[in-house]
């Protein structure tokens, strides 16, 4: 605060001493008390409990007004002499395009005098995924989001200006981000008022940006396993995938299912939204075993090898607007009978709820796999045979 009381020394006129005096005990006080800035000084001595003359209110403020738009000035000039002087330790993005320093959607990031250029989509994955850092059990572990080539803390201003820069050029600012500016960038804060949409957002990671196809797949066979075992499906009537059908097409098909799967699974107890999206799993599931009963066999015509993946395409755009529009099924959803299907591997409805269900309630599709039994298909041509 030295270099803002020179600036009011050098405006104040001598008809406002008793103004200097004023920024001159509180400039004192700030040296025992480092914690009461200037604008908290200006109001706890000028404002309620305290009584001010109103011209000396008036021209304290007025004064503090000008010191501060110098202050602000010359603070702005001294940013723009590091930023031309000192050296560009990155001047590339993310995927290592090259970037340009006057460019709108380029971020200038100053650290230990070396000077970092970031594109703004990079500042905002780097900030969403600092903030929706989770366990492998998904218990939230929210973290400053920091520099990834030299492992230091963003400051708070980079952040500040990260969030502006956004704003200025009309960029929708993502949930977490502005939540984390509402909460004035505490972390203990921001964790404790957007607790719900920071699990949805890493549950969203977990299964959209998640490359890693072999765990995906484990949870798809978890789904799969506890969807026949809580609707008594028997083993011969549900799908079977083939041990040669590639997991990552498996993987792609299934993503929204897995999405409502995980947040059912690993969400917060008790949200009403787990209720409409278990609802909507049922609901789907059912219509992709009725779609196509022989989803995931080997089909091997004129001695080439494909695979059955013929599906109806679920996608998120559906899981947001489903509610809105299936108001009476959520109501009546939960009093449906449980599904079965018949000898040709159709689903069906049956009126008796107490349907008989398999022993081998945690069926595994690759166990279950019988390369020697084969069925012709009808519909196709001779030499086109499913293997089961």
């Amino acid at each position: 605060m030295s270099l803002f009381y020179d600036i009011v020394k050098i405006i104040t006129t001598n008809e406002k001493k008793n103004c200097l005096l004023f920024f001159a005990i509180n400039n004192t006080d700030t040296k025992y008390n480092p914690a009461y800035k200037k604008y908290g000084i200006l109001a706890k001595n000028l404002f309620p409990p305290f009584e001010v003359d109103n011209v000396l209110k008036e021209t304290i403020l007025e004064i503090f007004g000008k010191s501060q738009r110098i202050y602000l000035a010359l603070s702005k000039f001294a940013l723009i002499c590091k930023i031309k002087k000192q050296h560009y330790i990155v001047e590339h993005d993310m995927y290592f395009n090259p970037l340009e320093k006057n460019d709108n959607s380029t971020i200038i990031v100053i650290q230990n005098k070396q000077n970092y250029l970031f594109k703004n989509t990079d500042m905002v994955n780097i900030i969403e995924n600092a903030l929706c850092t989770a366990t492998n059990e998904f218990f939230i572990e929210p973290r400053f989001p920091v520099n990834p080539y030299n492992n230091l803390e963003f400051s708070k201003a980079d952040i500040y200006n990260t969030y502006f820069r956004l704003k200025s050029m009309g960029y929708v600012i993502p949930k977490i981000i502005h939540g984390f500016f509402l909460c004035n960038l505490d972390i203990d804060s921001f964790l404790m008022e957007n607790e719900t949409d920071i699990k949805e957002k890493i549950l969203y990671n977990y299964i959209y940006r998640n490359n890693e196809v072999k765990t995906l797949y484990r949870e798809y066979k978890y789904m799969m396993r506890e969807f026949y075992h809580e609707h008594k499906i028997l083993s011969e009537n549900r799908i079977i995938i083939d041990v040669e059908f590639p997991r990552d097409r498996l993987v792609e098909i299934m993503k929204t299912y897995l999405y409502l799967y995980c947040n059912i699974k690993y969400s917060i107890y008790g949200l009403e939204k787990i209720h409409f999206y278990r609802i909507l799993l049922k609901q789907k599931i059912m219509e992709f075993l009725k779609y196509n009963p022989l989803f995931g066999r080997k089909i091997i015509k004129n001695k080439k090898v494909n695979f059955n993946d013929k599906h109806k395409p679920f996608t998120l755009s559906e899981v947001k607007g489903w509610r809105k529009n299936n108001e009476t099924t959520i109501m009546t959803f939960t009093n449906q009978s449980n599904p079965v299907t018949n000898n040709n591997n159709t689903i069906v409805i049956t009126e008796n709820d107490e349907v008989q269900y398999s022993n081998d309630d945690f069926y595994d599709e690759d166990d279950e796999m019988n390369t020697e039994n084969y069925e012709t298909d009808d519909d196709d041509d001779d030499d086109m045979i499913y293997i089961h």
